[in-house]
């Protein structure tokens, strides 16, 4: 008895030899076989004996090239002192009714005959099973040889699939993976979902923190959706297999999965595993719930992200003049949703406009204040900048950004898109304000006005900006432009004012410009900005950014000069002309020099208004109305360096202009009357004020 027990221990033991070569197991193996351990309660562990135990966990059905398969792992703990050896353990599958299904241990699991004490083993394993299987009527059975019972196998406890051992990792919930060679710390940090007709279209943000010591290389990772049907849908990012992440390095990545639309999105998990080529199948060891994510239409909605302690909202773009080109600018709300202060984060970006990608010089992102840090619930405004030609049709625009970890490092956060190009916000008292910290300013359109011909329409106009912060502040410059009702942008040139305004001091901002005649009747807008200098490209400091665009609407009628120069208003000026006088002026009453205008003014200033930006002049024409048209005239800046004291503030000043004009008699033959024009210049644009014929060698007094 003895003898004939020996024999068929030798040949058990034969057998189990040459199962081993496939079955053998192992703790863990190299960079892409991991073990992932869920911070949820885990499924019921079956004993292997005194100290001993083991649990199931990744249980899935994926369908592969091959056919339909069962995948899952077992964890192996000895809480023991001495090794358990793996060889006397196994498992079946096999169905409810009884059909069984051979399984293989994964290629890269099979290396660990024996499990030391204080130790543990995730072992993955697959089983090819019939296409028309459900998980539900699976069972995992775990054995062990033991040559005194019936086919020399003990049953240990099944694991009945029906019970949820699938259940993957809560939504948002982190998931680390541990094996060997890896620490990472994984998890969907957020999920957009949106249509584009025929299919629902996934992004998902997906977290890859480095918890070891050395680089974590993707480069057999590989994520698919699975929905509760079964069916499977790659998520995939195009530089995932390139993906390196150094030591205690955090990677935000942006997932896609493009699903037909009559797919059921509820249920769905991502699955993380990786690429098995000894075995030709992909191997699942970690999955995560996928929440549905309100549906719209993807074109449509402004796209939110969640990345760490912040919230980010694309809220739209701005499509600008700049030159030959237009500039497009993407700008975001950042948002600490934290309980503490988070700093405000280094950010760049990236662009695809109608589905190419796009290399910006300036990829660096501009925030709109100097804050280095925000409290709980606070927001800051950044802009993204692209530019691109002026007749591009803008079909489809997505920006990424990265978070710069340091000079060698970039996190990826996600990918935004959003449709709402030039949605400004108006203004209907034509007043607005700008907010950021330590620059608040209140602007109000003053006028504008425009004089022109078949061609072209020379447009004028001022801004009334006034600070309203508690200490001087630097006024930043202003975009204004024209918005004809077909959508075309105008840019008009604005002054620059480069001293400190005073605590609610105010200034008077001219701008001007020309916009073609075909477009004086429509019924244009008004649009102002503030341009912030663009840090996204320190070699060149002359770029700017536009923040929030105001939209505003006001009359602006042709410009109709006075006849009686009473009440000129220009800048911070008022100003009445009289009494004036056009005469020779006679060199020792023999020779005529030129002509002298004589005239009497008043001019004030509004108290309330402490300077004028640009350079403010007034000018004084005098066309001879006889055959000749002699022409004559002369400027006088009001303010700035260089200004004079030749118009002065005050009451019945008395000013007398010389033409010189050695030739004046030979120009003008017949002295009959004369034209007096008063313009004031501004960004070398002139705006007529008043105009009169006048007798010569006559005193008009200007207001009969």
């Amino acid at each position: 008895m003895y003898t004939r027990r020996n024999k068929f221990q030798s040949a058990i033991h034969v057998m189990l030899a040459v199962l081993l070569i496939t079955c053998s197991m192992f703790v863990a193996g190299p960079i892409d076989t991991f073990a992932a351990t869920k911070k949820e309660t885990v499924p019921t562990s079956i004993s292997l004996g005194k100290n001993a135990s083991v649990k199931i966990n990744n249980v899935e059905l994926f369908p592969q090239d091959k056919g339909l398969y069962l995948m899952f792992s077992l964890t192996y703990s000895n809480t023991g002192t001495t090794s358990l050896s793996l060889d006397d353990y196994w498992a079946k599958v096999k169905t409810t009714k009884g059909q069984t299904f051979s399984i293989k241990v994964a290629d890269k699991d099979k290396n660990i005959k024996s499990l030391p004490g204080k130790s543990s083993a995730v072992v993955t394993y697959f089983a090819a099973v019939a296409d028309d299987v459900l998980l539900s009527q699976l069972q995992i059975n775990i054995v062990k040889w033991d040559f005194s019972a019936p086919n020399f196998t003990r049953s240990l406890g099944t694991f009945n699939l029906a019970k949820g051992y699938s259940a993957p990792v809560p939504a948002f919930q982190p998931l680390n993976i541990t094996n060997k060679e890896t620490k990472l710390k994984t998890a969907i940090k957020s999920v957009q979902m949106g249509s584009d007709g025929e299919n629902r279209v996934v992004n998902i943000s997906f977290l890859f923190e480095n918890l070891n010591t050395r680089d974590y290389k993707a480069a057999t990772t590989q994520l698919n959706i699975k929905t509760a049907d079964g069916s499977i849908f790659e998520a995939t990012n195009s530089s995932l297999k390139d993906l390196v992440v150094k030591p205690k390095q955090r990677k935000v990545i942006t997932l896609k999965s493009v699903i037909p639309s009559d797919i059921n999105l509820n249920g769905m998990k991502l699955l993380l595993g990786y690429q098995s080529d000894a075995d030709g199948l992909f191997i699942p060891i970690a999955s995560y719930a996928v929440p549905k994510a309100s549906d719209g239409t993807i074109d449509d909605r402004v796209s939110q992200l969640t990345y760490g302690s912040y919230q980010i909202e694309l809220t739209g773009y701005n499509r600008l003049p700049a030159g030959a080109q237009d500039a497009l600018t993407a700008n975001f709300t950042v948002t600490n949703k934290s309980t503490s202060d988070q700093k405000v984060p280094v950010l760049k970006s990236s662009w695809s406009i109608n589905g190419v990608s796009q290399e910006s010089n300036t990829p660096a992102v501009t925030t709109f204040d100097s804050r280095i840090q925000l409290a709980p619930g606070e927001s800051i405004q950044i802009a993204a900048r692209i530019m691109v030609p002026y007749n591009l049709n803008l079909k489809d625009i997505r920006v990424t950004l990265k978070e710069t970890v340091d000079a060698q490092n970039e996190n990826i956060i996600g990918q935004f898109k959003n449709t709402r190009v030039n949605q400004f916000t108006l203004s209907p008292d034509n007043k607005t304000s700008f907010s950021r910290l330590g620059s608040k300013t209140q602007v109000e359109l003053l006028n504008i006005v425009s004089t022109g011909d078949s061609k072209q329409v020379s447009v004028n106009g001022s801004l009334a900006v006034t600070n309203i912060e508690f200490r001087p502040i630097k006024l930043q410059k202003y975009g204004v432009y024209l918005k004809s009702t077909d959508g075309q942008i105008f840019p008009l040139t604005v002054a620059d004012y480069d001293k400190p305004i005073i605590a609610n001091g105010k200034i008077i901002v001219p701008f001007s410009g020309k916009v073609p005649a075909a477009v004086k009747n429509q019924n244009m807008n008004l649009l102002l900005t503030e341009l912030l200098p663009y840090t996204g490209d320190t070699n060149n400091k002359d770029l700017t950014v536009a923040t929030n665009v105001i939209s505003m609407t006001k009359a602006w009628p042709d410009s109709k000069p006075s006849s009686k120069f009473n009440n000129l208003s220009f800048g911070k000026y008022d100003m009445t002309i009289s009494q004036v006088y056009l005469s020779l002026n006679m060199m020792d009453f023999v020779s005529a020099q030129g002509l002298k205008l004589e005239f009497s003014y008043n001019m004030v200033a509004d108290p309330n208004v402490d300077d004028l930006a640009g350079t403010y002049k007034l000018r004084f024409e005098v066309e001879d109305q006889g055959e000749s048209k002699a022409f004559y005239s002369k400027e006088y800046t009001l303010n700035g360096d260089a200004k004079t004291d030749d118009i002065i503030e005050g009451n019945g000043v008395r000013k007398t202009i010389e033409f010189s004009d050695p030739a004046v008699l030979e120009r003008i033959k017949s002295f009959t009357s004369y034209k007096l024009s008063v313009y004031y210049v501004v960004n070398d644009e002139k705006v007529l004020l008043a105009q009169r014929v006048i007798p010569y060698f006559y005193v008009q007094w200007m207001q009969l």
